[in-house]
């Protein structure tokens, strides 16, 4: 089926503009009309926007696509007030406002607008799980820990059921890749190795690589734990020195995590009002203090030499030029520091992730990596006692491809339900390491029947 037989959408993403009064911190709210109020639909009309508006382009696959660069990214909300906070708190429950009984709104403002408003002591944490049709929940959670764990062979997930890396591991695609030397099932230096051996010399899927190369997810957590406020919190699979060696490149690539601290959020416009005040004083009190600062000698050698004398019209006399003085730095900066430090040991922080994917299969693909990346966020949460806030998906290539359009066609069709809440069965804190299937219950996902979409390899 050609994109164009699909009825395009005024409110595509392309075509949707915000209202600058339906932004708040920088935020797009996704609540600005009834059709948008859940999260799901900026996935659904990324996919409507792809195949009125796609580039049509060949492909690794020999399948073909439809494509978009660059797209705006997506994000979701990973927790909630819960209803026992909301009760008894001012702020309203944003996923429980409802705005269209046709469409159940999934959050009234923003992400960001969320998790800054949930309580950190009391919150429900949420999974962005797509509805529109079924998402294989199992395998994500499977692969997921996979990565974790570091392995790169695909057997272990073939012997739990979950096939989806048998066919870049076969011992066809392997030899059609350059890796006939490697055993059926060996991926090379894949997404794990990556995260808990970068740098370390790969050899096969079998060897130890205990202590070997830089454990970024290890990093990831000291960072979170003791310097919340660092700026390469980063989780990295991108290593061009292994690409080569990799049966399948990542395509989910980079993600960098930031932890918030709400109450260090001035109320709206608070700040600029802050600001300007303060300038104003400060020039107020540079003027007065200017003469008073100068010292005696050179008020002196003013009035008697009369340096940089400015000529003033219509008289005969001269106006001293005024000399600047730097405002002297407060001495109590270093207390506000240590303020700032002890009222963070305080405030449980907010934990938020963007991740970067250069290629974005988005009918089979792109629900399983952002369930993906979602339940890793909660996981780093929950080990290092912060409040999940939102996922943020930005993309590279986003594309459809032509064997799916009919599929995607029938999906476009279907309303968002509610998404599903997350309970994790295991103590706050703890190792990231050793986590089952089994500490994972997802409660109330009830999504649209599964649509049946065949994998490129």
């Amino acid at each position: 089926m050609s994109p164009s037989a699909v009825s395009s959408d005024p409110q595509s993403s392309s075509a949707h503009q915000q209202d600058p009064a339906s932004l708040k911190g920088g935020i797009v709210s996704l609540a600005s009309d009834a059709h948008h109020a859940h999260e799901e639909y900026q996935y659904l009309d990324l996919i409507r926007n792809i195949l009125d508006n796609g580039e049509h382009r060949p492909d690794r696959t020999g399948t073909g696509t439809y494509s978009l660069f660059a797209p705006p990214p997506l994000r979701f909300s990973l927790s909630k007030p819960s209803a026992s906070s909301s009760s008894t708190s001012s702020t309203s429950d944003p996923s429980t406002t409802s705005t269209s009984t046709a469409q159940p709104s999934q959050s009234s403002s923003s992400p960001r607008d969320a998790a800054s408003d949930t309580d950190a002591q009391s919150y429900t944490p949420i999974l962005p799980l797509l509805t529109t049709k079924r998402v294989f929940l199992r395998a994500v959670i499977a692969e997921l820990l996979w990565f974790v764990s570091g392995c790169t062979s695909s057997v272990p997930l073939s012997e739990q059921g979950i096939r989806i890396w048998d066919g870049n591991g076969s011992r066809e695609f392997l030899d059609s890749v350059g890796l006939s030397h490697r055993e059926v099932g060996d991926l090379g230096p894949v997404y794990g190795f990556q995260w808990r051996h970068f740098g370390a010399e790969y050899v096969d899927a079998r060897a130890d690589y205990t202590g070997q190369g830089v454990d970024q997810l290890a990093e990831v957590i000291d960072k979170l734990k003791n310097r919340p406020y660092d700026r390469r919190i980063i989780l990295s699979a991108w290593n061009p020195a292994d690409i080569k060696k990799m049966a399948l490149p990542p395509c989910h690539m980079f993600a960098q995590f930031y932890v918030s601290f709400p109450s260090k959020r001035p109320a709206a416009g608070a700040r600029r009002r802050q600001t300007a005040t303060t300038t104003s004083a400060d020039v107020t009190r540079v003027s007065t203090e200017t003469a008073h600062q100068l010292p005696q000698q050179q008020q002196q050698q003013h009035h008697h030499h009369h340096p940089a004398e400015t000529p003033t019209p219509g008289s005969g006399t001269s106006t001293p030029v005024p000399v600047p003085v730097p405002v002297p730095q407060t001495q109590d900066e270093p207390s506000k520091t240590a303020q700032e430090s002890q009222n963070r040991k305080e405030e449980r922080g907010v934990l938020h992730c963007q991740l970067y994917q250069r290629s974005c299969d988005m009918g089979l693909g792109v629900p399983f990596n952002i369930a993906s990346y979602a339940l890793l966020t909660h996981m780093l949460a929950h080990v290092c006692d912060l409040v999940p806030g939102t996922f943020t998906h930005t993309m590279g290539d986003a594309h459809v491809y032509l064997d799916h359009v009919d599929a995607l066609t029938e999906q476009l069709q279907r309303d968002p339900r509610e998404f599903p809440t997350l309970d994790i069965k295991r103590e706050k804190g703890g190792s990231i390491d050793g986590w089952r299937v089994e500490d994972f219950e997802v409660k109330g996902y009830s999504p649209h029947k599964g649509i049946a979409m065949k994998m490129s390899v």
